[in-house]
């Protein structure tokens, strides 16, 4: 990717589907591991897998510590690290967990209205949707959030429903901001 500049579109890596038609949704992530590896060998490699843990880990704390008291969300964060402890590889669905944990703690502050939080969160999608396959939960969280807002709104509750849907459609269109846009 880095040599020709461009994504793979035929598959030359598989007995099964060797020159069918390729579409490489973790081309993104290819492309992080192969400049820290290029930086700093598989000492570079390492050390991106743990900043986006340690920062997963951290967006879980914040979140978390919003609705506990600080001795029990790091037992709570302890516990998660633990159940994640087989995940701590350097593979596409890091991302995954990372935005997954922005994504909840940025909805969970009420942080999704603004025009500078929905271009960050939409950015962060376009990278999710480039970096693994299950970049959907983006705009699903933001679809959920829409949710609890209008059934809020129909209990006779003030709450905002213009900003969650403008982050949906934001994060709905960012999921084609790919090499393969529509496929």
């Amino acid at each position: 990717i880095l040599a020709r500049h461009s994504v793979p579109t035929v598959d030359r890596y598989s007995a099964a589907g060797l020159g069918h038609a390729y579409l490489d949704i973790h081309w993104l992530f290819q492309v992080f591991l192969a400049l820290a590896h290029g930086a700093a060998g598989w000492v570079g490699v390492q050390l991106l897998t743990v900043g986006i843990w340690g920062s997963a880990l951290a967006f879980c704390y914040r979140a978390t510590a919003r609705w506990c008291a600080p001795p029990l969300a790091a037992m709570l964060l302890f516990l998660a690290a633990m159940a994640s402890v087989e995940r701590f590889l350097p593979r596409p669905e890091i991302v995954t967990f990372l935005m997954m944990a922005v994504f909840y703690e940025r909805l969970q502050a009420g942080k999704a209205s603004s025009l500078r939080h929905v271009t960050l969160l939409g950015v962060l999608q376009v990278i999710w949707t480039n970096t693994h396959g299950l970049f959907v939960l983006g705009p699903f969280m933001a679809g959920c959030t829409l949710l609890v807002a209008a059934v809020e709104r129909i209990r006779g509750r003030a709450a905002d429903i213009a900003g969650p849907a403008r982050l949906l459609a934001v994060l709905l269109g960012c999921t084609v901001l790919t090499p393969h846009l529509w496929r």
